[in-house]
């Protein structure tokens, strides 16, 4: 579960807890190792012990059940998953929530939390949700949650850099049933399963009168992803875990 575009490849035992976004001091005055590669190497893992470096970013994990930790030169600025659309935002909330769509690491569309989907005319589409998946508070995920999405991230305010773009053409949204969702597009527009990709979705219930700070406090930072906040503390850590 991490952006490709920051860090290339990576597998490790399953962790407890990860961290991510700790800074270079604060590793250090935790007794964490940090090293700073400007050459992306990848060492295959044969131990407990896993080591990837790539441009400043330092991980390390120790042992089944153990601890992830890892070193970045970029802080995530915020919990809310609409709120800046950057690399550091994206690969580090991309371990809490999951997108309709999914990118493989040669760039193809794979289901996410979508299973399937499909054109029914030249400016609609359909897709089909997977079944049987939860929030992180156990409320199950529907189009209902999709809608509420979609709707919200227009509307996130002082973004520095929104996702608007990704759902501007969308111009109706319907809720067929609780695992299927039809969009109607302004124009056609063949890449609109690539955009959502670019979504991650949140629950419903978080109500229209969510905002950032309650993502920051962690209020509101509730996904489908294999990760749940623990802690955010801007410019030292980030800490997850499993979400068993």
């Amino acid at each position: 579960h991490f952006d490709a575009s920051v860090i290339p490849s990576v597998a490790y035992t399953d962790p407890e807890i990860a961290w991510v976004g700790v800074t270079e001091d604060a590793a250090k005055a935790a007794g964490r190792k940090v090293e700073v590669a400007g050459k992306p190497q990848w060492e295959k893992v044969t131990t407990t012990i896993v080591s990837l470096h790539a441009g400043g970013h330092s991980i390390e994990v120790a042992g089944p059940g153990g601890l992830l930790a890892i070193g970045t030169k970029l802080d995530p600025s915020s919990m809310d998953p609409h709120f800046f659309n950057g690399a550091e935002n994206n690969s580090a909330l991309a371990h809490i929530f999951d997108r309709l769509v999914a990118v493989d690491t040669e760039g193809k569309l794979q289901p996410g939390l979508a299973e399937s989907w499909r054109t029914i005319s030249p400016t609609e589409w359909e897709f089909r949700l997977r079944r049987g998946v939860r929030f992180h508070d156990g409320s199950p995920f529907t189009a209902r949650d999709v809608l509420f999405t979609f709707a919200r991230v227009p509307r996130v305010e002082n973004s520095p850099g929104p996702f608007t773009a990704y759902v501007r053409n969308i111009v109706a949204a319907e809720a067929v049933d609780d695992h299927t969702v039809r969009l109607r597009t302004a124009a056609p527009d063949p890449f609109l399963p690539r955009d959502l990709g670019r979504i991650f979705i949140i629950p419903a219930s978080l109500g229209e009168g969510v905002r950032t700070p309650d993502f920051n406090a962690g209020r509101a930072t509730i996904g489908t992803g294999p990760y749940r906040l623990v802690e955010y503390a801007p410019s030292d850590r980030l800490i997850f875990v499993r979400n068993d």
